[in-house]
């Protein structure tokens, strides 16, 4: 009974260092998003071929992430909900941020510094 005790008071103490790592790496995919995005376009990578891979590798990691998580019932309106928000983050977003760069990154950077 001591050890499981022991091994909540462990995961507890885990939890801090989880999110902070977590928050890090989200932090450094949206701060790269730019320089590399632009990187890939000015070596013949065109924008929608950007947003098709980030698209299909959210899909994917979002697929996998679900295999592990706690299935729950969600109502259709909310269903409804997430998919209108992931369309708006995962593909209406860097379409138009991926175009906009490429016709002027200056105008972009600011208008999305803005946002």
């Amino acid at each position: 009974m001591q050890r499981y005790f022991m091994n909540l008071e462990r995961e507890k103490n885990n939890r801090p260092l989880i999110a902070h790592l977590s928050m890090f790496g989200a932090c450094a995919g949206w701060g790269l998003m730019a320089p590399v995005g632009k990187d890939a376009m000015t070596h013949g990578i065109d924008g929608i071929t950007m947003v098709t891979f980030r698209v299909v590798g959210a899909c994917l990691l979002f697929w996998i992430a679900s295999r592990f998580a706690p299935k729950e019932e969600v109502p259709m309106k909310d269903k409804l909900m997430f998919i209108g928000a992931a369309l708006m983050g995962l593909v209406l977003f860097p379409t138009h941020f991926l175009f906009s760069f490429r016709l002027n990154p200056y105008l972009c950077k600011y208008l999305f510094e803005f946002l």
